[in-house]
């Protein structure tokens, strides 16, 4: 082979090396984006900016400034809130992003990257209100050892015990009770129930009330107190319990709580349950005793108008016979018949207008009024503010007649 053929080969080779190591070139030194690590705790803040997505340092200014962000994190407002200046974004109705795996897609040039920001969960659940000893009457009515008690968690959160325990006897035991989050995260500790008998609730031992105030006990117990035989006493709200639960019903818990309200409080004691009832009872009957002996006077009244002489005012339609002597003798002249007197057209009296408006501050049913009364007695007894109390429910009427209730509250010591 000729010298200058070798030439054109090696000039061919080396061509073919230069376009290679240009694409390799054009490959490797196209701009990429560098994503930081998305593994969050829930709880923590989710930032959907670039500069909590990417480590922007290491990456081309250019870049950085032709990417675009979009996510249903951003656009699907059912689910999700998103602030556009922060870039921050959280569950609807809560203050972080619940734990989930969440797609956030990148668009530079044209190309599209998908990243997935994971948000877990991997701490326990926190009691935020506990018990150590439980007070609870023997065989008491709907008892539930977990609603003495409550947890937080950024999940949902449940409370229960490790076993039920039996309160058929009276004996004192020990319980664990375990908070645990939908993701097994879990938490535990222990308590003492003391069940008594009815004899001791008569002699003035305080039973102790659920995170809501609601005091299980047994039905005879609550018939009892009902009639007014026994007087049940309720221990002290717990302090740590009553702001948890107070924070609850006021919405400014961060994270869940295990509460869980009743569906029906019939069968359980509360402060203050009886006593309206008595009151409204003695006092209803005290009205009704009032409208009768009213009517009663009415009546009275009526009659004393009417002649002692049961026929005076039947002469004009009947004809009294005429009585004999009792010798046989000449009957007695008949008496003259009275002649009927003219019926007078009654005259139609003035009706003044009355006034049916119920005052501010009252109530136009029962019902509404104990609800209102036995908020405000709750929320004393789980504030601390005071550790038992009552309230009578008051009858008015309006100017019409209508009745309408008011409240009176008993002072709290």
């Amino acid at each position: 082979m000729k010298w200058y053929q070798n030439k054109k080969v090696i000039a061919g080779i080396g061509a073919v090396v230069v376009v290679c190591l240009g694409i390799v070139y054009a490959i490797t030194s196209q701009p990429s984006i560098v994503i930081k690590a998305q593994e969050i705790e829930v709880g923590e803040k989710v930032s959907l900016a670039k500069e909590s997505l990417l480590d922007t340092e290491k990456m081309d200014a250019e870049l950085v400034d032709d990417i675009k962000i979009t996510s249903d994190l951003m656009t699907d407002t059912e689910n999700y809130s998103y602030n556009e200046e922060t870039g921050e974004v959280a569950s609807k109705d809560e203050t972080y992003l619940k734990a989930g795996t969440y797609t956030v897609t990148f668009t530079y040039g044209d190309k599209t990257e998908d990243v997935e920001i994971k948000v877990q969960d991997t701490k326990a659940p926190e009691f935020i209100g506990f018990r150590d000893t439980i007070v609870v009457e023997q065989n008491a009515e709907g008892f539930d050892l977990s609603r003495y008690f409550l947890a937080e968690d950024k999940s949902e959160v449940t409370v229960k015990a490790k076993e039920e325990p039996g309160i058929s006897k009276t004996e004192t035991i020990k319980s664990t009770i375990v908070a645990t989050d939908e993701f097994d995260n879990s938490i535990e500790e222990q308590c003492e129930i003391k069940v008594v008998t009815q004899e001791d609730i008569k002699n003035g031992t305080k039973l102790t009330p659920m995170v809501d105030g609601m005091v299980p006990v047994s039905a005879d117990t609550l018939e009892k107190a009902k009639s007014g035989e026994i007087d049940i006493q309720i221990e002290d709200a717990n302090e740590e319990l009553s702001k948890a639960y107070k924070d609850i019903q006021d919405n400014k818990l961060e994270g869940k709580s295990s509460f869980v309200a009743l569906e029906n409080n019939d069968d359980y004691f509360f402060a203050g349950k009886f006593e309206a009832t008595n009151a409204v009872a003695n006092q209803s009957s005290e009205e009704e005793s009032q409208v009768k002996e009213s009517e009663n006077t009415s009546d009275s009244s009526a009659n004393s108008t009417q002649p002692s002489n049961n026929n005076a005012g039947n002469n004009s339609t009947q004809t009294p016979s005429q009585p004999t002597n009792n010798s046989g003798g000449t009957p007695a002249p008949s008496q003259p018949a009275q002649q009927p007197q003219q019926p007078q057209e009654p005259t139609q009296p003035d009706i003044p207008a009355c006034d049916d408006t119920i005052p501010a501050g009252f109530w136009a049913n029962r019902a509404d009024a104990e609800a209102y009364a036995q908020q405000v007695v709750m929320d004393k007894l789980l504030s601390g503010e005071a550790s038992n109390g009552g309230y009578i429910v008051d009858i008015y009427r309006t100017g019409c007649g209508t009745k309408y209730y008011g409240i009176t509250f008993k002072p709290f010591t």
